[in-house]
């Protein structure tokens, strides 16, 4: 997956995460859906490492614990989730190992696009 198709996935999903983020309960089942897929899928290297992170700080942010973060950040990370939870991606996930590499080049653009964002996010739930 090169930067072309992480800048498709990001423009084809952009507006639906937008409306995810800002209907509770759409955001709560995506977490759902997300936390099932983690449990399923083994972590391809230190990428999909982040994945709780990411998670703990979208359901800080659901619960209004958390809203130092940029709305373009939040977006980013559920335009990644919805990527992720669906099996239908650049590169099905029935493909073992391959399957989930283009979900770790998403998961990596986002953590490379909000690094400061989610550093701060990690020193606020350490202060915790």
């Amino acid at each position: 997956m090169d930067a072309k198709d992480i800048k498709e996935v990001f423009e084809k999903n952009w507006n639906v995460a937008k409306e995810t983020l800002e209907d509770t309960e759409k955001l709560q089942a995506l977490l759902q859906d997300l936390e099932k897929k983690i449990k399923d899928v083994p972590h391809v290297g230190d990428v999909l490492a982040d994945l709780p992170i990411l998670v703990s700080m979208i359901t800080s942010y659901l619960k209004k614990e958390y809203t130092e973060i940029p709305t373009s950040s939040l977006i980013a990370i559920v335009v990644a989730f919805i990527y992720l939870v669906n099996p239908f991606d650049l590169v099905p996930d029935s493909i073992p190992v391959i399957g989930l590499l283009d979900d770790a080049a998403v998961v990596g653009f986002v953590v490379k696009s909000i690094h400061d964002d989610l550093e701060v996010y990690k020193k606020w739930k350490e202060s915790k």
